[in-house]
């Protein structure tokens, strides 16, 4: 388990209510709620193996933005490389249905979501100013029930390894937590607002806001601390 909150359902049912609700800002959900949605979503029949438009403007409501030369790049010189890529990476698979076999096809060092993730970080090449954070959020755009977020307030919460590795180890292996997301997303209430999260996302959502009070809680302890005068 990357951390104890996932199996604290009711504090983790609390924080899926409050990412989705309604008045988050000047009477308005906050921009993150829309993510996954945005124009139908990233993955829907008609645009899951293309980049679009839409998908960049998805990524910003996340506080990332694409640079342009980014944008120009992977829409127009690299169109062809990027759609073959997302051609050869599956809509309908789930991580946490993966067994290790088919973490490796899907996920594994020589598969197309890692020379997809190269291209779009642009590894073996000039680079464009796309880190990893940005790269993982238009990723989970496109793929959103196989690829997580990567985030550093969620690193800094679980501590930094392999990402795509740790979350699919903590989703496997009879560890019971894809049964508990599912059961958050369902008894938080949003599915009967109108949003449907991969629990993926949910996962990130929950794992965010207690890295976001976990270091709230820090800042409050280091302020009570008792000055020390040498």
């Amino acid at each position: 388990m990357l951390h104890d909150v996932l199996e604290d359902t009711e504090k983790a049912i609390a924080y899926v209510r409050d990412y989705y609700r309604a008045d988050f800002r000047q009477g308005l959900p906050r921009t993150g709620a829309s993510f996954d949605q945005w124009a139908g979503g990233g993955d829907r029949a008609d645009v899951a193996n293309r980049l679009t438009g839409d998908d960049f403007v998805a990524v910003s409501f996340l506080t990332v933005n694409v640079p342009p030369m980014a944008a120009i790049g992977l829409m127009r010189d690299e169109k062809k490389n990027v759609d073959r890529l997302l051609s050869l990476i599956p809509t309908n698979v789930r991580m946490s249905d993966l067994d290790q076999k088919g973490y490796e096809r899907h996920l594994g060092m020589d598969s197309p979501a890692q020379e997809l993730w190269e291209v779009i970080t642009r590894r073996n090449g000039a680079k464009w100013d796309i880190g990893s954070t940005t790269a993982s959020k238009i990723m989970a755009r496109k793929r959103p029930h196989l690829i997580p977020i990567v985030d550093r307030v969620i690193q800094d919460l679980v501590g930094f390894g392999h990402y795509w590795h740790d979350w699919h180890k903590s989703l496997t292996g009879g560890t019971g937590l894809t049964e508990c997301l599912d059961r958050i997303r369902r008894d938080s209430g949003i599915l009967e607002l109108g949003y449907e999260p991969s629990i993926l996302r949910i996962m990130d959502i929950v794992l965010w806001q207690e890295g976001l009070a976990e270091k709230a809680r820090r800042r409050d302890v280091a302020a009570a601390a008792p000055l020390v005068h040498g």
